[in-house]
Parts: structure tokens; sequence; C-alpha cells
């Protein structure tokens, strides 16, 4: 599946572990479905141990806590920015389009 993301907002909570999310809201590009999805960032999230779930429009997903400063990047500097995931495969990818070199960004 595949969104096209147009909002997101960062929540950072008040607590002693090292724990965030991002909620991601965006439209797939062929039905025009619109997706809610829950990035858990956290320091437990294991690397090789993906946890992806869907239950209609809601997606979330666990990631580790070291891809949220790059999460965060990407969100804040690119357009259009993509999401794009497999209930078979449990694999979430954040994604841009092709852009030209050298854009002095």
């Amino acid at each position: 599946m595949r969104i096209e993301v147009k909002n997101y907002d960062l929540n950072l909570p008040n607590t002693s572990s090292r724990y965030a999310y991002i909620m991601l809201f965006g439209t797939e590009t062929s039905t025009s479905r619109n997706y809610r999805v829950r990035l858990d960032f956290s320091a437990l999230a294991e690397t090789n141990n993906y946890n992806l779930q869907q239950n209609g429009d809601f997606v979330q997903v666990s990631m580790n806590i070291t891809l949220l400063e790059a999460t965060i990047d990407v969100l804040r500097n690119e357009k259009p920015v993509f999401f794009n995931w497999s209930t078979t495969t449990k694999i979430a990818i954040l994604s841009t389009n092709e852009e030209p070199v050298g854009e002095g960004e």
C-alpha cells in the first residue's frame, strides 16, 4: 500500500523513557482513500523486529528511536513524501520522489 503524506503531527510525551510518536495523515494515490499512520519510536524497538499492524484505515508501526531525527527531517524538508507498507512482509518505508542533483538545500 502507498499513501502520499499530506500532514503530520509530532508527539513527545513527558516520560522518563525514550519514546515519541508521529501521526501521518495521507491519501492513497489510486483510490483517494484516507489513512492515518502512527509511527511509534522507542529505544526498545528492534531494528530487525518489524511490528506493523493495520486495522482498516489505521496503520501502526514500531520504529527505533534512532530513526526519529531523520524522519522529522524528511517530513519537514521534502515534498512529496510517501509512506509505503506491506502487511505481509511487515516492512514500512518513508520515501520521496526522484529529485534533481544539486538543488542547494
